[in-house]
């Protein structure tokens, strides 16, 4: 995504407008695949005070994410609100803003980091997905389990036990 900016960059303090809708290619961050099922939509706001440009707006982004508890695949939509400074030139170290040199912005850097920032450590397909059985591993969400042979098995059961007769643990 490239932000054409020279218009604002000879009127500070005027308000200028933009959006945008990119396919991504597929990502790596933290240990985790990021697919994107849809194009990343962009939409701002961005203006020059003279020394940078302040950008905001939203991004929309679906992703094709696995859930954490049923590993089933579904599409993760998200809304992240986007706030960020451009200063033309070089940066200082400890400016928590992007740099740019020409009249043209590329975006992408400035998009991905919001994204990598926003994305949830787990992604579950439902608030209340049930996951899958521990002992015979059908989807609970699907099928109705009755395996009662989890909670004989697990090494937690003395501590489950204790819990339901509602002794102090």
């Amino acid at each position: 995504m490239e932000l054409q900016v020279s218009a604002a960059l000879k009127l500070p303090g005027k308000v200028f407008e933009g959006s945008f809708a990119e396919r991504l290619p597929d990502q790596e961050f933290g240990g985790r695949k990021l697919t994107f099922a849809e194009p990343v939509r962009l939409d701002i706001t961005y203006s020059y005070d003279g020394e940078a440009l302040a950008l905001s707006g939203e991004l929309a982004v679906v992703l094709s994410s696995l859930c954490a508890s049923c590993n089933e695949t579904f599409c993760e939509k998200l809304n992240i609100p986007v706030d960020e400074r451009f200063v033309k030139g070089e940066l200082p170290q400890d400016t928590e803003a992007y740099s740019f040199d020409a009249d043209r912005i590329n975006l992408d850097t400035m998009v991905l980091d919001n994204i990598f920032l926003s994305i949830p450590i787990r992604s579950l397909c439902k608030e209340d997905c049930a996951g899958l059985c521990p002992a015979c591993g059908c989807n609970k969400n699907m099928v109705s389990c009755s395996c009662d042979v989890w909670e004989e098995k697990s090494p937690l059961a003395a501590l489950s036990q204790l819990l339901k007769d509602d002794k102090e643990v």
